[in-house]
């Protein structure tokens, strides 16, 4: 294992959720404190300077993660961060379900099955891990910036 693989793989649990604010499940909904709450969306400034937060404590993303606009509501300025899988031809988008205050990563679809020897699945495995690192990092700074808005309970 690489010395770059390691420090991921030590770093991964600094973004795991620790409080009693998110839980990742399939639930609908997440109380906090004493009532339910959406999360708000998050603006393409917003979304790069996290990106690039992430990118800035060591992880190997590249031009493989980016923000790109997303159709928000009433012309709103919403991003949709995605992330282009280089060992393996999948795209995969990481964005907010809003009414789960949790961050989900879809993976399109194929058109082929691939395949793959044990060296390439091994360094798909580290990209998906890469991708699980940003994905709970989004999830850690969403609850912080959730932590600062006023509850209105």
């Amino acid at each position: 294992m690489t010395d770059l693989k390691r420090r991921v793989a030590k770093n991964l649990d600094r973004f795991a959720p620790k409080d009693r604010m998110i839980a990742l499940s399939t639930a609908r909904s997440v109380l906090i404190m004493s009532g339910e709450i959406e999360m708000p969306f998050r603006s393409m400034s917003t979304l790069q300077s996290w990106l690039d937060e992430f990118a800035a404590l060591g992880y190997p993303i590249g031009a493989s993660a980016k923000v790109i606009p997303q159709d928000g509501e009433d012309g709103a300025d919403t991003g949709l961060v995605v992330f282009q899988l280089v060992n393996a031809p999948t795209l995969a988008y990481l964005q907010p379900e809003m009414s789960a205050l949790e961050w989900r990563v879809t993976m399109e679809a194929r058109e082929r099955p691939s395949t793959m020897n044990a060296a390439e699945v091994m360094n798909l495995a580290f990209e998906l891990s890469v991708l699980s690192a940003l994905g709970a990092f989004l999830q850690r700074k969403s609850q912080d910036y959730m932590a600062r808005i006023p509850s209105t309970l």
